[in-house]
């Protein structure tokens, strides 16, 4: 995965890891906690903002295992009613409501009503959000984990000189 200049995390990463202090604590022995842990000063615009509480409801929604269950039946494709969601598990039909509820409010889910009955199909696009997000991170603590390790030794080889 490649990032441009213009990417939050890369930039992040860039300035993070370019700032002599990091590199002043690394050389000072610093564990890898302590520089991982250093603050960062981060920017967000507003659609990043607005972006990163959709995360925080998706992620927050996938967070309970019934949840997590309903969003794997749906993810076969088919609408499923309240009712066939619900046949599932041990509880009553309030619950049901609330774990869909939380579902539709993270965009999770999308409601469809026929008649008296109400049909559940699964929305990808907030699944795709937090895979790309986590993807994004990942790759930033690799790299950063990697140049940490290479400032420890790098360090480590000066101080046995």
């Amino acid at each position: 995965m490649e990032y441009s200049k213009h990417d939050g995390i890369y930039s992040q990463a860039v300035s993070c890891w370019n700032q002599p202090a990091l590199q002043g604590m690394a050389q000072r022995g610093f564990s890898a906690s302590h520089v991982l842990a250093f603050p960062a000063r981060m920017t967000y615009s507003h659609m990043a903002m607005q972006k990163m509480a959709s995360l925080d409801r998706t992620f927050r929604a996938l967070a309970d295992g019934t949840r997590r269950s309903m969003i794997h039946t749906l993810a076969r494709g088919e609408a499923r009613s309240a009712g066939e969601l619900g046949r599932q598990f041990r509880s009553t039909q309030p619950t049901i409501s609330k774990h869909l509820k939380v579902l539709e409010q993270a965009g999770l889910i999308e409601r469809a009503i026929e008649g008296r009955v109400h049909q559940f199909r699964l929305r990808r696009e907030p699944l795709q959000d937090a895979q790309a997000w986590i993807a994004r991170h990942q790759a930033f603590w690799t790299g950063a984990v990697e140049q940490l390790d290479r400032l420890l030794s790098e360090g480590a080889n000066d101080d046995h000189r």
